[in-house]
């Protein structure tokens, strides 16, 4: 699930797993097409999410294992219109 909250100004992204794993991560504000969200358990690990077109965007997780952050997955997803 994502949304933003009008009263604290901020993006929030909630995920589950189907063997229960669970977590929530928030972003302050979009930066140019990209909103980059701080995992709230793990500030070593982030969610990316860019805009390519008006129907499309990238949403990918970045890890700082101590190199800076890198990409370990992104995946597309489309709205059918």
């Amino acid at each position: 699930i994502k949304g933003y909250d009008p009263e604290t100004k901020r993006w929030y992204h909630f995920w589950t797993t189907r063997d229960g794993q669970h977590g929530s991560l928030t972003a302050a504000a979009w930066e140019g097409e990209k909103l980059i969200a701080t995992d709230d358990g793990d500030p070593k690990r982030r969610t990316v999410m860019t805009r390519l077109g008006p129907d499309q965007y990238s949403h990918g997780e970045e890890v700082d294992a101590g190199e800076g952050f890198k990409l370990a997955w992104v995946k597309v997803c489309s709205r059918k219109t």
